[in-house]
């Protein structure tokens, strides 16, 4: 979940065109639209009151609904401007005439009992803080609630790509972004498995299976240079339950000047792996799983037309 508006950039940065539609159908379009491998929602009157995504594991919240500072205040105003006793306080313009929030600790609410708070931008009036709290905070909460925490039997994921502390909903860990972000051949995997269902390890593989991280040879070469390229570490950026899906099979394609090279194969199986490398890049001259002493990457110990994967077969140009 996000702003409908960072929500709509992800569906036209995938290439969606939403010219002449209205605003309801782009609406029920992106609802209904998995992208990512994921389904989507935002802030609002859609994350209200439904149950669609009860039955989901995981959700990853994007940033914050923020209102406009005189939006904030117009609400406040609304509310309390003509109540007896009610004297408003609005934060005034600063020495370059421009409308800041102030900073203020908040408290995390942490599940081990520690304290731990971060600094942010809130209204200095008690009443206002309120609607921003409802507008900001509780926003926030609303979107994680559609996975029915506390009814659920089964234990939930919740990322919030945030640092704002959200009332009622404790925190088992504080990550940076640069921790959180992935590596950039775990970001190409993860591309490469939505679109294709593997990804070839090699500099011509993987700007060919994941173009959108690695557009040039160039790029490619520069990272193996700088990094290096290993499966091993890639498999290791990974939860723990995409990792046991993923195969480490060599392969050879059946073209001139083709060299054995690795690819992850998205597969329940070592020999489904096996299959899935010719349907994703078409014949295949020499194709294995990872061999029994290869013991860093994922090894595929299924048998295939009696011959057991882990041991190069007879080549098919032989």
């Amino acid at each position: 979940g996000a702003s409908r508006k960072i929500v709509l950039r992800f569906f036209e940065d995938a290439g969606h065109e939403f010219g002449g539609l209205s605003d309801d159908e782009v609406s029920r379009f992106m609802l209904e639209t998995p992208l990512h491998g994921a389904h989507w929602l935002w802030f609002g009157g859609r994350s209200l009151g439904t149950n669609r995504y009860r039955d989901f594991s995981t959700v990853i919240v994007l940033g914050r609904e923020e209102l406009p500072l005189e939006a904030l205040e117009d609400r406040g105003r609304a509310l309390w401007g003509d109540r007896a006793g009610v004297d408003l306080e609005f934060v005034a313009p600063g020495e370059d005439g421009a409308l800041r929030l102030p900073d203020r600790e908040v408290l995390y609410e942490m599940s081990d009992g520690s304290a731990k708070a971060v600094r942010l931008p809130c209204h200095p009036d008690p009443l206002i803080r309120r609607v921003q709290l409802q507008t900001r905070e509780l926003a926030t909460r609303q979107l994680v609630e559609r996975l029915r925490l506390a009814r659920s039997d089964t234990r939930k994921r919740v990322i919030l790509g945030c640092n704002m502390p959200v009332p009622g909903l404790p925190v088992d860990e504080l990550v940076s972004w640069e921790a959180f972000c992935p590596t950039r051949p775990a970001a190409a995997l993860n591309d490469a498995l939505l679109e294709r269902g593997g990804m070839r390890l090699s500099d011509a593989g993987l700007t060919e299976d994941a173009p959108k991280v690695f557009p040039t040879l160039g790029a490619v070469k520069s990272y193996r240079k700088r990094e290096g390229v290993d499966a091993c570490a890639i498999l290791g950026a990974l939860s723990p339950r995409l990792r046991g899906q993923l195969h480490l099979v060599h392969l050879q394609e059946d073209r001139p000047y083709a060299r054995l090279c690795k690819a992850l194969v998205l597969a329940e199986s070592g020999g489904e792996a096996l299959c899935s490398a010719e349907t994703i890049w078409g014949p295949l001259k020499q194709c294995f799983g990872a061999g029994a002493d290869d013991t860093r990457g994922a090894r595929a110990d299924a048998v295939l037309g009696g011959h057991r994967i882990g041991t190069p077969p007879v080549s098919s140009s032989s």
